[in-house]
């Protein structure tokens, strides 16, 4: 990833594997008294030390408690924040640049997750799985969301990403947002099938990479979203075809 980076002259945010590093998880395995995620971001800095090309950028990872396309396992607000917040803590401590909380399916742990945030110094992000009318899994609009965390955390999140589900289904929902230009970023999944279909199958799901990249250089044409990534069923090849397709959009401009 970082060489494709380099190849297309594109920083990169990359993100520490950490997304199930809850201080619950870690207690509940065998890693247990380890500092999984100061390792984890400890290790992708010192990797940056030796990057030679654009900007590198590294962001703690925070995921959900329960199952990311089950709404009902999320957590409550108050659980939310704390539960998240020792991790949230760890990781800040750590250096990272910014931290995301990604995969979310719902309203509440969220803004639990949100608060948490909010209360370090550093850049925040919230992402989202959404579904193609603009609302979360959880049914909340994601505008409706994005109004509401501006408004109630005492420091509002950098931007909002969307993340876990294919490029077409940002593009259906931000055709009728009010609040597009908030979403910055999208990691998006190969494969079209929605959360459910996902969730049920027993194979991973992939797709066409060109095919792919064309709508994601249809989201970067959008107002809002400026960050570009893979999710499930993406890898080197699929980051690639971005680069490629965003390299000509800069030439043609």
């Amino acid at each position: 990833y970082w060489s494709v980076a380099r190849q297309y002259g594109l920083p990169l945010i990359a993100l520490t594997d950490t997304w199930r590093a809850s201080q619950r998880r870690i207690a509940a395995s065998s890693f247990r008294g380890r500092s999984l995620n100061r390792d984890n971001a400890r290790f992708l800095l010192e990797l940056r030390e030796r990057h030679e090309g654009p900007p590198v950028f590294v962001a703690g990872c925070v995921g959900p408690d329960g199952d990311a396309y089950r709404p009902a396992e999320a957590l409550t607000a108050n659980d939310a924040a704390g539960l998240h917040s020792a991790q949230i803590e760890e990781l800040a401590a750590a250096g990272v640049d910014a931290l995301v909380g990604s995969t979310l399916p719902a309203f509440s742990e969220a803004l639990g997750m949100g608060r948490s945030m909010s209360a370090t110094s550093l850049p925040f992000f919230l992402s989202f799985v959404i579904r193609a009318d603009g609302t979360l899994l959880d049914g909340t609009p994601l505008d409706d969301t994005i109004e509401a965390f501006d408004q109630e955390l005492d420091r509002p999140p950098t931007g909002y990403f969307v993340n876990c589900v294919h490029p077409s289904v940002l593009l259906a929902a931000t055709r009728r947002s009010r609040r597009r230009t908030r979403v910055l970023g999208l990691q998006a999944n190969a494969s079209a099938m929605s959360p459910d279909e996902l969730d049920g199958s027993e194979e991973l799901q992939t797709g066409d990479p060109q095919h792919f990249a064309d709508l994601m250089l249809e989201v970067y044409r959008l107002e809002g979203p400026l960050v570009l990534g893979g999710c499930c069923g993406t890898d080197e090849g699929h980051l690639e075809a971005i680069g490629e397709r965003l390299a000509a959009d800069e030439r043609r401009a």
